[in-house]
């Protein structure tokens, strides 16, 4: 599945990741999945045309082929709209990929079992935060998956490894893989931070 993880504002350096990261642990999911009442024809993001047409494009086809699964944050007067969105997939993450300390540290040599956050934005005039929020929201849910087991989290940044998103991603603890265009964090980490 080609991804376009966007954010309409990758977040500023004054962001806290630390306070995203505690609400991972210690509140509820801030998510819902996407039903239809969710009105998907309004979300409008005019920073990632990808992001914005997401509802239009892909998500239809993809969710009949059951490829992922959309979360939405609603917006708090109105439960139908959505300010920010997230998708979740299975995904592997080769060892090689891997940094070279979490290559070392992985059991046996083996790839790693992952989910991919596929799509991921907010709308034009979402808070600042919303996100951290939406990274958080994503450790969190993926933490509850009891039935697998899950090492980390694997995304790929719109427009590249050397892009503004690709740092803010950073800031929230991910790492750029190695030979691939693909960033990954460890569950683990994300939960500590």
């Amino acid at each position: 599945m080609q991804s376009g993880t966007s954010l309409s504002d990758p977040g500023s350096a004054s962001g806290s990741s630390a306070s995203s990261a505690v609400a991972c642990e210690t509140l509820p999911l801030v998510t819902v999945a996407l039903e239809k009442r969710h009105r998907v024809d309004e979300f409008k993001c005019s920073r990632s045309a990808r992001v914005e047409r997401f509802f239009i494009d892909d998500w239809p086809q993809l969710n009949a082929a059951k490829y992922c699964k959309v979360f939405v944050l609603e917006d708090l007067d109105d439960n139908n709209g959505i300010v920010g969105y997230y998708t979740l997939s299975a995904a592997i993450l080769e060892k090689s990929a891997y940094s070279n300390s979490d290559e070392r540290r992985a059991p046996m040599g083996l790839s790693a079992p992952m989910v991919r956050i596929g799509f991921m934005g907010k709308r034009d005039g979402a808070p600042s935060g919303v996100g951290e929020m939406l990274i958080a929201d994503a450790a969190n849910r993926v933490s509850r998956i009891s039935d697998l087991g899950i090492s980390g989290i694997v995304l790929e940044p719109e427009g590249g490894l050397e892009t503004r998103l690709a740092q803010f991603y950073q800031r929230q603890g991910f790492k750029k893989c190695r030979k691939v265009a693909s960033m990954y964090a460890l569950l683990k980490d994300l939960l500590a931070r």
